[in-house]
């Protein structure tokens, strides 16, 4: 097995990256995902990845078993802004 740090990756070096490459996940299988439904079996957790600089959004997910979604998803907010 050959391993590869995140910071060699084109993400973080600046390399090209072939086209055909880019569509490993087809964009008819997220489609269908999104649509699908799944049915509820757990107790639902609700997570959070806060996001306090920068362009980056704040998400909270949910998820019950096998099942996840995203809640909600906004780009940074004034404090108390987004409530």
């Amino acid at each position: 097995m050959v391993t590869v740090s995140a910071f060699d990756t084109p993400a973080y070096t600046g390399e090209e990256v072939p086209e055909d490459l880019l569509l490993l996940i087809l964009p008819k299988w997220i489609e269908a995902t999104q649509k699908r439904t799944l049915e509820h079996t757990r107790r639902p957790i609700i997570a959070a990845n806060i996001a306090r600089f920068g362009e980056d959004e704040t998400v909270i997910m949910r998820r019950e078993g096998g099942w996840m979604r995203v809640y909600r998803a906004r780009h940074l907010c004034p404090l108390g802004a987004c409530a």
